[in-house]
């Protein structure tokens, strides 16, 4: 098993690192991947006047996302979002839930700019009920709020259907068709010649 190496990262990548942090990594993925990148530098003696250039970024860094949570906090913390959700008789989804169902929510509902990084506790929903799950955009700022997921609905297709299958009918018994016209007309002009082929016996 190769070494591990301490590195300072440079950047932030979330999900994954902050700028500033110090951690522990394999070689390889230091040299191939961060330091090609300038994702990080070497935690050494003679990197230490970057690193605490890099330190002051941090804190720069870190104070921003302190009010951006703060700002997040007021606006989510014990808010409800909802979803209604096709499910089985035995409450299970069809589908799931997401996370990036429930990020597209708050987004919408409270105009906030986070992404699936930024919550926290969350597993994909596959029954319905209440859960919980965090905002967590800066370590020291906690914000909880609740995902309720209710059963769709019966659609209305089929009660319009009805409806307008009806109003259909009385429309039908209502309104004369061409049909019924050519009928009587015939019937009327049967009867004529009926009563005109008759033969009065009085003449003779």
């Amino acid at each position: 098993m190769s070494r591990e190496i301490e590195v300072v990262f440079t950047k932030e990548k979330k999900g994954s690192f902050t700028i500033g942090q110090k951690k522990l990594v394999k070689p390889g993925y230091a040299f191939n991947y961060l330091f090609p990148l300038n994702f990080a530098i070497l935690n050494s003696p003679e990197n230490q006047t970057k690193i605490a250039a890099i330190s002051k970024e941090a804190a720069k860094h870190s104070a921003k996302l302190q009010k951006k949570a703060d700002e997040t906090h007021k606006i989510i913390d014990g808010q409800t979002i909802s979803f209604e959700a096709k499910s089985h008789d035995e409450g299970k989804l069809y589908g799931s839930i997401s996370i990036n169902d429930i990020v597209s929510k708050l987004n919408i509902n409270y105009e906030t700019s986070l992404d699936k990084h930024d919550i926290k506790g969350f597993t994909p929903i596959k029954e319905l009920g209440s859960y919980t799950a965090s905002v967590v955009i800066h370590k020291d700022i906690r914000s909880s709020f609740t995902i309720l997921v209710e059963k769709e609905p019966e659609q209305e297709k089929a009660t319009k259907s009805k409806s307008s299958g009806k109003q259909s009918e009385k429309g039908e018994s209502s309104v004369q068709t061409y049909a019924d016209e050519d009928t009587s007309e015939v019937a009327k002009e049967s009867e004529a010649d009926t009563s005109a082929s008759v033969i009065d016996d009085n003449i003779f």
